[in-house]
């Protein structure tokens, strides 16, 4: 796998070939309990107006699921989970793939912030691992993570 460079309309976002996704800014949402520096979310969501170039950032990470009524119950049990995120499920979006970024949180939602309608993210060690071993099965219908390791196939750039 090589590097890339994915361009956004404020941002360059430097990735890795085959492991990178396209995400829209709905469905990315921190771990629970992620300590957000407000000061920093701020200078990277206004750093396009006050620099002329595309501001490069590395990739976050991201763990891939499809939502389920369990992943939205859990929310409406735990509000305190909906304190600092970005996005909060419903009922609406049971089947969707959700993002949960494990590193980059500031960079990736500050770019969300700064008006980007997407950005770029590496998929998760244990989620290549999973999708991976499914391309080397045969890609079977069976898989307990269907839909997400389908998403992957066909939206890995």
């Amino acid at each position: 796998m090589q590097g890339a460079l994915y361009q956004a309309n404020n941002f360059v976002w430097v990735g890795t070939k085959g492991r990178t996704l396209k995400v829209p800014a709905n469905y990315v949402y921190p771990i629970a309990g992620n300590e957000f520096d407000f000061d920093k979310l701020s200078a990277i969501a206004n750093a396009p107006k006050v620099f002329r170039f595309k501001i490069p950032f590395f990739c976050g990470y991201a763990a891939l699921s499809e939502i389920t009524a369990s992943h939205i119950k859990e929310y409406e049990e735990n509000p305190e989970l909906c304190e600092e995120d970005f996005y909060v499920p419903s009922a609406d979006d049971i089947g969707k793939i959700g993002y949960q970024l494990r590193d980059g949180n500031h960079r990736t939602l500050g770019a969300f912030l700064a008006g980007e309608p997407f950005v770029y993210v590496l998929v998760s060690d244990i989620d290549m691992q999973d999708y991976n071993e499914w391309v080397a099965k045969g890609r079977p219908s069976t898989d307990r993570r269907l839909k997400v390791l389908q998403y992957l196939d066909q939206n890995l750039v």
